[in-house]
């Protein structure tokens, strides 16, 4: 029988260290592809789109779960017709109110494209998230490789 205090590291590490390395790089390249391809999505809202006023006139169950919510929204396009557009959906109780006003982004070519301002900013904001995270694995992946050459 052995003494436990002659094995070496590598005995008593039970994981394969190159293995750490690959996690992180294929972790960082998964977060960076998905990054890029949602700015890439983001980018097909048109910066020339108008901000109009909407209200909340209800929050709707979504889902088949009873926490997650989501509102629908009507606004008025430049041509006065009143319209529908849904909100994301989110599990913060009472994150929207019916009456509430919000900001509805649309197309002025065409008002039945439209979305609510706050969904795009927080889907700029998880894109950042996810390139910054993306990233910062690559770079500690390629590092942890260069340690172990």
């Amino acid at each position: 029988m052995a003494d436990s205090g002659s094995e070496t590291y590598a005995e008593a590490v039970p994981v394969n260290l190159a293995f750490i390395p690959l996690v992180l790089l294929v972790g960082g390249a998964v977060f960076l592809v998905n990054g890029l391809r949602w700015r890439r999505q983001l980018g097909h809202h048109p910066r020339d789109w108008v901000a109009v006023s909407g209200t909340i006139i209800e929050v709707r169950r979504g889902g088949g779960d009873d926490e997650v919510r989501f509102p629908v929204v009507e606004y008025r396009g430049p041509d006065g017709l009143a319209r529908r557009v849904h909100g994301a959906e989110s599990a913060v109780p009472d994150l929207h109110r019916k009456g509430e006003k919000v900001q509805v982004l649309l197309d002025p070519s065409n008002p039945r494209r439209a979305r609510l301002a706050d969904l795009q900013k927080g889907a700029h904001t998880l894109t950042t998230l996810f390139l910054v995270t993306g990233l910062t694995l690559l770079v500690l992946g390629a590092a942890s490789v260069l340690v172990l050459i």
